[in-house]
């Protein structure tokens, strides 16, 4: 059903875009090639998963339900393919590719990202995923118009969703042993190293804002000598 919903989605904007004769190419090519960038955006969403949204989210789990509970994603295979594959294809083709898309051509670029990443959120209906969601949602919106590449967000959603369940999976097989400290998932040290991973997060989002500066003025000055 989920497959089948983001398909009409995607089939209904596409025959809207090219009636308003909107320009409907994805994009999907990586704005930069080289193993460096990729390093980055490795970095940055794993900083954010295990650093940030993780032990937010399982602070926020333990006071709104009273317990943290651990599963391991392995045992239902089917959503954890659909996490990893299916959901940072369609999502992206849909709420990047599609939705903002669309809100840029009426809005200033920080209220359609803004607009974009309410909307994302707002489809992750638990309370627990809300804070995530939304981080990523602007993110990886803010990611789209810097480098009009949906390939780099599809890419960073797998990288998010994939690192996420090998952090569940850790949580859980941790948890089995009883050395977890609830609802700190490190500890007395929780606090410390969310507010570390924030401030390496938001220099190497710097140096990707950076990078995809240099790779946009680069492709202009290329186009300047062909023509």
């Amino acid at each position: 059903m989920f497959i089948v919903f983001c398909i009409a989605i995607i089939c209904v904007a596409k025959v809207i875009n090219s009636q308003r004769k909107v320009d409907i190419n994805y994009g999907f090519a990586l704005p930069i090639k080289s193993p460096k960038f990729i390093a980055l955006t490795v970095l940055i969403m794993l900083i954010f998963q295990a650093g940030i949204n993780t032990p937010f989210t399982e602070m926020l789990s333990f006071y709104l339900n009273g317990k943290s509970t651990f599963s391991n994603p392995f045992n239902q295979m089917p959503l954890f393919l659909g996490a990893i594959l299916l959901a940072p294809l369609f999502e992206e083709l849909i709420f990047r590719g599609t939705i903002l898309k669309g809100f840029l051509t009426k809005y200033t670029p920080a209220i359609s990202i803004i607009l974009s990443g309410v909307l994302f959120c707002a489809i992750h209906i638990q309370p627990v995923q809300l804070f995530g969601a939304f981080f990523f949602g602007t993110l990886s919106g803010w990611i789209y118009y810097k480098a009009e590449s949906l390939g780099l967000c599809i890419l960073l959603h797998f990288l998010s969703n994939f690192s996420s369940q090998l952090i569940s999976y850790t949580l859980f097989k941790t948890n089995q042993s009883g050395n977890i400290l609830l609802p700190r998932i490190y500890g007395p040290y929780t606090f410390f190293v969310i507010g570390i991973s924030v401030l390496v997060l938001s220099y190497l989002i710097f140096k990707l804002d950076k990078k995809l500066k240099h790779s946009k003025s680069a492709k202009k000055s290329l186009l300047f000598i062909a023509d």
